[in-house]
């Protein structure tokens, strides 16, 4: 009976079981796997089984296990630091993103994604513009 290994797609995501044969094309070296022979989550690179598959460049086929990037935390910095609406906009759409990939619709997790990195970058150029001058009005008035 062939291994069948787990992966890590991310800090907090698991998946599998997958074949080897499934991994092909999927897993970059770095990637991290476990199985039952396994004492603890491997480099895809160090397990002698997973060695046959992997692309030397680290290319991999997919973008199966590869989510976009949500933005959450920094949108959340934008809204508590630098400007609320921007942040608020940008958290909406940064929720959205592990939601769709987990729909398996990567193209609107990717579409969130950037929809979110844009609200961040314009709350936070916003707020580094007009947060002094909103501060020293404020100074003004006392």
């Amino acid at each position: 009976m062939e291994e069948k290994y787990y992966i890590a797609i991310n800090d907090n995501e698991r998946q599998g079981p997958f074949t080897i044969e499934q991994l092909k094309g999927v897993v970059t070296p770095e990637t991290m796997v476990w199985n039952k022979s396994l004492p603890s989550w491997t480099a895809a690179s160090e397990v002698s089984e997973l060695k046959s598959i992997l692309d030397p460049s680290g290319k991999v086929g997919s973008t199966r296990f590869n989510p976009p990037k949500s933005w959450l935390l920094s949108s959340l910095i934008t809204f508590f630091v630098f400007s609320y609406p921007f942040g608020a906009i940008a958290t909406y759409y940064a929720s959205k993103v592990d939601d769709n990939y987990l729909k398996g619709d990567l193209s609107q997790a990717e579409y969130y994604s950037k929809k979110a990195q844009r609200f961040v970058i314009i709350g936070i150029i916003l707020g580094l513009i007009f947060r002094p001058i909103l501060i020293s009005s404020l100074f003004k008035l006392f």
